[in-house]
């Protein structure tokens, strides 16, 4: 019967792409030689079936482990990359806080600028009416020949 099961799996190994049976495969080939080595020997059937049984209860133990681990890695390596991101995002958070630090600096700038120029403005549009006002006080009569002149006194 060890013939027979080495005989399944290299055939399982020719037949499969890579050279290689998977371990389901090899576990499915196991599987059923067991229990025609079981079915040979029927006196000894009820033992080597409680032997089956309690090695398929380990087996799928292991399997269930291994997709759990599996399983715990994938989501170790996604908690990984969270946490990266979440420090990526912090970063430009503070990033962008001193920009905004920044442009808030150049705005109190740009808003005393522009009080200092309206008050300059201010102080032209005043300048402007103090000079049109003495402008005004100084407007000469107007010239008047001399039939004109004549003519108002």
């Amino acid at each position: 019967k060890e013939r027979l099961l080495k005989e399944t799996l290299s055939e399982l190994d020719r037949s499969s792409t890579g050279g290689t049976a998977s371990t389901e495969e090899r576990y499915a080939a196991c599987q059923q030689t067991f229990e025609e080595v079981i079915a040979s020997l029927p006196s000894l059937k009820k033992n080597l079936f409680v032997i089956k049984k309690e090695f398929e209860s380990c087996i799928g133990t292991l399997q269930q482990g291994h997709e759990e681990a599996t399983l715990l890695g994938q989501q170790l390596q996604k908690m990984a990359h969270e946490d990266e991101s979440q420090q990526n995002v912090c970063r430009r958070c503070q990033e962008l806080e001193k920009k905004i630090a920044v442009v808030q600096k150049d705005n109190q700038r740009l808003m005393q600028d522009m009080v200092a120029i309206r008050c300059q403005i201010d102080e032209q549009k005043e300048l402007r009416m103090q000079l049109q006002t003495k402008e005004a006080r100084r407007i000469k009569p107007p010239k008047l020949n001399m039939a004109e002149r004549s003519q108002l006194m």
